[in-house]
């Protein structure tokens, strides 16, 4: 009964907290996730302990932990997916909207406060982030909440109020590190209401002050190791700002729409003019003007938030990208709250608000079609019809290869992501130019392989380049999907006697036991299978250099290897104890051109007493007769 009645008093907030998660909940899993997301699933996975992912999140990323470790634990007990992983960001995204409505009416009144969550409900810049696998939602529910508490503190300072201001101030810097920024504006909003007190009421308001910096500092040391790394970074991939960086960033805000901007700028310039017209009486604080209260609060909540990004952007590194500055745009939104909710004339207030909301939800499902357009980069997409393909399980080269790990290669426990990759991965992180020129330099195999690569990355090489890849690939498969594309190069001549001799040694066989002297030892019944090769049709034959343990055999038997290609028997042999009898020959005819593997099947191991047969294969070659 109390829930329905809480329902009734409170309707239109329910029905605004309904609308938000409507619209982040509506195909959260539609897009593809991009390449920070992919970073979140690979740093977050269960599988792998806390140390291991909190020191790849230090290595990977320039953030602190809380969202990750966050995320790592909200994966181990609904699953790791990104449905999952989104489904935190579009919850985070709801409690922010009902967060920003106890800001609206803490600041002013719950009306303002409604409509403030309103106003967030329906933005598309807080929609998009809401449904991402990345810390932005969080972050902006973090500054929302310690702003919250931040102006309770100012009207009520006390112990509790002190230390719950500092616990979501601390939260906030521990999300993301912009955050220090808007905690400078804290402190100056601190320092402004400390200047406006009585004397005699400054004491005790610096001395709970204290106590929640001693919070902050608190909470915030486990992120202090990775801030000092941050710092030392003078090269970023953000380019340097623009004369327009600023003006650019608020139509991000509000989806570049131009009808809802026309009214954001209207609305605040009538916040502006109710600003103009107040004044503050004598012998009065001004926390006990609404309008004014406001305004100190917001006014330097945007103001420094944007100032000291800028400054450092063009005095040290480039910083300046919209997705950094969400935490500004519920300052902004609370200005347009305020705004509206000054206008008198119901009607007209109603007219306005109904003309955002319309505005707002036709601009994201009708014009932006954003639940039907695609607008990540298919990376999702692109792996699904490699790993159709991909039978032969060749190698995936791409410059996002390490992210590309996550969709591609079995191992998927990531054990060893700040190492080279396991050997059951596929994936090569490397240019297509730098991975032609390694060919050219004979350093690795001229053996069938996929390019992939994206997130405006287009398909360009150098005309010597094409030529080498025509002269010794077939191009058999090329996709592209948005953003992506990729391509599929069949060696022409990986079955020469030149490149076998190379690379078709027993030694790129997998998985194998290898002695001290690079010797390949089966000591059990077992299978091990040959890199992927192209074999064009023909006649050929298979040297297996071997030899059977012990000497002499057990039971009058050696130990005995099936051969296969592909699929297909194409020999079974019994080694031999003799040293100069450990050559054998297989010989056999491939009559179609294709790519397939040797097989290679130890299948009678036998131990009797404290003899044990076993093998050593020393060499393999195969060459077209």
């Amino acid at each position: 009964m109390k829930i329905v009645k809480c329902i009734k008093e409170n309707y239109l907030l329910f029905a605004i907290l309904l609308l938000g998660a409507v619209l982040r909940f509506y195909k959260l899993d539609f897009q593809s996730i991009w390449l920070d997301e992919i970073h979140t699933m690979i740093e977050c996975n269960p599988k792998i302990t806390y140390k291991e992912s909190y020191d790849i999140t230090a290595f990977r990323e320039q953030m602190p932990h809380l969202y990750f470790l966050s995320i790592k634990l909200f994966s181990t007990i609904f699953g790791h997916t990104t449905f999952v992983v989104r489904m935190f960001s579009a919850i985070i995204g709801i409690l922010s909207v009902f967060s920003i409505y106890l800001l609206g009416r803490e600041i002013k009144n719950p009306k303002t406060g409604i409509i403030a969550a309103l106003l967030l409900s329906i933005n598309y810049f807080h929609i998009w982030y809401s449904q991402e696998a990345r810390p932005y939602a969080l972050f902006a529910l973090m500054a929302i909440l310690s702003f919250y508490r931040l102006i309770i503190f100012i009207k009520k300072n006390n112990l509790k109020t002190a230390i719950l201001y500092g616990l979501f101030a601390a939260l906030m810097i521990d999300t993301h590190f912009f955050g220090l920024f808007i905690l400078v504006s804290q402190v100056a909003i601190l320092f402004f209401f400390l200047m406006d007190l009585p004397q005699k009421a400054r004491i005790s308001f610096l001395k709970y002050s204290l106590f929640s910096a001693l919070t902050i500092i608190i909470l915030w040391l486990p992120s202090l190791k990775i801030f000092l790394t941050v710092m030392k970074i003078k090269s970023f991939w953000i380019q340097p700002p623009s004369l327009e960086v600023y003006t650019q960033l608020f139509k991000e805000f509000f989806g570049n729409s131009e009808a809802i901007m026309l009214f954001v700028f209207l609305i605040t310039a009538f916040y502006f003019i109710k600003l103009f017209n107040q004044k503050k009486k004598p012998g009065t604080s001004v926390s006990q003007n609404q309008m004014l209260f406001s305004f100190v609060v917001l006014s330097l909540w945007i103001s420094i938030t944007l100032f000291i990004p800028l400054v450092r952007s063009y005095l040290d590194v480039p910083m300046i990208i919209s997705r950094y500055f969400i935490a500004v745009l519920p300052a902004l939104i609370m200005i347009l709250s305020i705004g509206v909710s000054q206008i008198r004339t119901q009607l007209v207030q109603k007219a306005i608000l109904g003309f955002l909301v319309i505005a707002s939800l036709t601009d994201i499902i009708i014009i932006k079609d954003y639940y039907g357009k695609v607008s990540k980069t298919q990376f999702r997409e692109i792996t699904e019809s490699i790993l159709k393909r991909n039978k032969n399980k060749e190698k995936v080269v791409s410059s996002f290869g390490w992210l590309m790990s996550y969709f591609l290669n079995e191992d998927d426990t990531n054990t060893a992501l700040l190492q080279a990759p396991s050997g059951n991965n596929i994936t090569v992180e490397c240019s297509l130019q730098d991975y032609i020129n390694q060919m050219k330099n004979k350093t690795i195999p001229m053996e069938s392989f996929w390019y992939m690569d994206g997130n405006s990355k287009p398909y360009k090489l150098e005309s010597e380049d094409e030529a080498f890849l025509n002269e010794n690939f077939t191009l058999d498969v090329s996709v592209e999907m948005f953003d992506v594309w990729t391509k599929h190069y069949v060696s022409k001549t990986i079955q020469s006697k030149e490149n076998q001799g190379k690379f078709f040694e027993i030694k790129n066989f997998q998985p194998i036991n290898v002695n001290e002297k690079g010797e390949v030892c089966m000591f059990e019944n077992s299978t091990i299978k040959s890199p992927s090769i192209y074999l064009e049709t023909g006649n050929y034959s298979l040297k297996i250099n071997a030899k059977s343990l012990p000497n002499p055999p057990i039971n009058n038997e050696n130990a005995h290897l099936i051969i296969k290609l592909g699929d297909k028997e194409i020999g079974n042999i019994y080694l031999s104890e003799k040293e100069n009898e450990r050559d054998k020959f297989i010989s056999f005819v491939n009559s179609v051109n294709q790519h397939c593997k040797i097989t290679l099947t130890y299948d009678n191991d036998l131990t009797i007493s404290d003899l044990d047969r076993n093998l050593i294969i020393y060499s393999i070659e195969l060459e077209k007769k």
